[in-house]
């Protein structure tokens, strides 16, 4: 909703996901999101999510998922030579392994999310509990109170009854 907000265009947004979800439940989106980006229909593709860091924590992350950056390992290092041999079709292994990279990256950020969300309510759940816990020892000490005048307000009554019927 926010980058809705904000005129960009979002092809697929995840809400409401079942609660026993796997990959499998992700491709056809994941697979449009590739035709899409393989057809240069569009140029870049962002994956934004939450990433945990603890119970209480957690970093909203946008990255860029496609195209992927080259990371350069070796800046203040002598450049290497890289030997390897591939025993298929070097096209199709790297097609292959992208692939599977982009569609595990996307499942990892769903899981952040769900793991957030989880964290989350489980901290709501014992603020809740923590409050409750708190309201019941207040109205227990006020019961307490209320119930202790009541009793001494009776033991009054009639300890000056019987010493009005003393007197007379």
């Amino acid at each position: 909703m926010f980058f809705k907000s904000l005129e960009y265009n979002v092809l697929h947004s995840i809400i409401n996901l079942k609660e026993n979800f796997e990959l499998l439940d992700l491709v056809e989106m994941i697979d449009e999101v590739l035709e899409q980006y393989l057809s240069k229909k569009i140029d870049k593709v962002f994956l934004v999510y939450n990433k945990f860091n603890n119970t209480i924590c957690y970093t909203p992350i946008i990255t860029q998922l496609l195209p992927i950056h080259k990371l350069d390992l070796n800046k203040n290092k002598k450049k290497q030579i890289w030997d390897y041999i591939y025993e298929s079709n070097s096209k199709l292994l790297l097609d292959t392994v992208l692939n599977r990279y982009i569609k595990f990256k996307i499942y990892q950020s769903v899981l952040e999310n769900l793991l957030c969300e989880q964290a989350a309510r489980m901290l709501a759940m014992k603020k809740a509990t923590d409050n409750s816990t708190d309201l019941i020892k207040g109205l227990e000490m006020y019961y307490n109170k209320e119930r202790q005048s009541s009793i001494t307000q009776e033991l009054i009554e009639i300890v000056s009854g019987a010493s009005a019927v003393s007197l007379n």
